[in-house]
């Protein structure tokens, strides 16, 4: 998958993506929200780093935590390059970091789609030059 790289970056600095797909439960946001003014961020956000663009994949109740208490450079780790690589990692240990039913098969579909319309745009790309 690639080199595991972890920074602090800017929570402006993270592409939103895929936070339509992560479900939203109130009662483990609250008290990872009282955890966090606690004790800070003690798990690093994951995504990917392509074209520039830090994608998260990985810890979107701590970045909404971290937005509600203005918290603006939070610990990100790349876990690669490569979208697809990285969301199929997710889904592979999604049984330890607790996607459900609904997350997996959005992320699923999400690659599905980069696989199958990414070489068709290319290949529009290249004629249209």
């Amino acid at each position: 998958m690639g080199l595991i790289v972890m920074d602090n970056i800017e929570l402006t600095d993270l592409d939103l993506k895929y936070k339509y797909l992560r479900m939203k439960n109130h009662q483990q946001e609250g008290a990872l929200l009282a955890s966090i003014a606690a004790r800070g961020i003690e798990e690093p956000l994951e995504g990917v780093d392509a074209e520039g663009v830090h994608l998260l994949l990985n810890g979107f109740k701590r970045y909404r935590c971290s937005c509600k208490l203005s918290i603006k450079t939070v610990p990100y780790t790349s876990i690669g390059q490569d979208e697809v690589v990285a969301i199929v990692a997710l889904l592979r240990n999604s049984q330890a970091k607790s996607l459900n039913i609904l997350e997996q098969a959005g992320f699923f579909s999400g690659v599905l789609i980069y696989v199958y319309f990414a070489p068709v745009y290319a290949h529009k790309r290249r004629y249209q030059a």
